[in-house]
């Protein structure tokens, strides 16, 4: 568990941690429901904001908003060169649990659920992404 916060500037170090992680997680539930995650799930193939938004069927400019989102959070590699426009792609190794944390976050940020349906929801897909077990749901009211 990580020490407990005691200075203020401390404390807006955490808040902008918690922005960015929040940025990235919104990034990956917008990429997860506009099939821009489905499409690079399929193809590890470095390709352009632009190819990649032609591949979903999505607005260059938001595909590209999402993919430097999700580069900047390290979710996903981007490489530039001087002559070339900077391409995007999920390294094979990754695939399987950026598929999961897209659908989390869809699920969270994206979808009403009750909140007995979403917990079980995060824990099935956390557990099917690593060996992390978490607690069942405390009944309401304890």
């Amino acid at each position: 568990m990580p020490a407990a916060v005691t200075s203020d500037s401390e404390f807006l170090g955490r808040c902008s941690e918690l922005l960015d992680a929040a940025a990235v997680s919104t990034a990956l539930a917008m990429a997860s429901r506009t099939g821009l995650l489905a499409a690079m799930l399929v193809d590890v193939t470095p390709k352009t904001a632009s190819q990649w938004a032609s591949l979903a069927g999505v607005p260059v400019k938001n595909a590209s908003d999402v993919l430097n989102t999700l580069a900047n959070g390290q979710v996903i590699v981007s490489s530039c060169s001087d002559v070339e426009e900077t391409t995007y792609c999920i390294p094979a190794s990754r695939v399987s649990q950026v598929k999961e944390m897209g659908a989390i976050f869809e699920a969270l940020l994206l979808r009403r659920m009750d909140p007995e349906t979403t917990f079980n929801m995060v824990r099935f897909r956390s557990e099917k992404m690593s060996s992390c077990k978490l607690p069942p749901l405390p009944a309401v009211g304890s």
